[in-house]
């Protein structure tokens, strides 16, 4: 017999507080739920056959339901529940999931951030041409040179460039 791979947590539910504990052992994958502050699993062993099996071949077999407490099962689920309490996996898996939630959360908000400035472009380029023909009209009347008169230049060529690369 050889010694469980691979050991993980996934399928972490908060709701229920429940982790499913995986790992692989001779040519199959094993899970066993767990709850979360204890480890302590949840009374079934279930055994699937490797991932890479073809669904109904010849080596398939559906999902096994085994006692975890039995003599062929006991020193394997309490290797890899005492696995997960030496590499605080719970704990790995519940930052995870915060990070992806936390991942999620950044996309969202990075996407209705794009989206508000999607939405805003026509109001602002349209304020940003009323700007500059304030500027070409203030630059008429106030055409002697000097330091105000060099600033207005180079805000209308600013946004002369702005209009420019936001309409082509």
């Amino acid at each position: 017999m050889s010694s469980p791979t691979n050991i993980r947590i996934h399928g972490l539910s908060y709701a229920n507080r429940l982790a499913e504990l995986g790992w692989e052992k001779d040519g199959a994958r094993f899970h066993v739920w767990i709850k979360t502050d204890t480890l302590t699993d949840t009374g079934i062993l279930y055994k699937n056959p490797p991932n890479d099996i073809e669904f109904r071949g010849p080596e398939y077999f559906d999902t096994r339901h085994l006692d975890p407490t039995a003599k062929a099962n006991a020193a394997t689920v309490e290797f890899a529940k005492q696995y997960a309490r030496d590499h605080d996996l719970v704990n790995k898996a519940r930052a995870d999931l915060q990070a992806e939630k936390n991942r999620e959360a950044a996309d969202l908000a990075e996407a209705a951030r794009i989206a508000t400035i999607k939405e805003a472009g026509p109001d602002l380029l349209a304020a940003l041409q009323d700007c500059v023909a304030d500027l070409e009209n203030w630059k008429t009347d106030h055409e002697e040179p000097g330091e105000p008169f060099i600033a207005t230049e180079k805000a209308l060529e600013k946004a002369r460039a702005a209009i420019k690369a936001a309409t082509t």
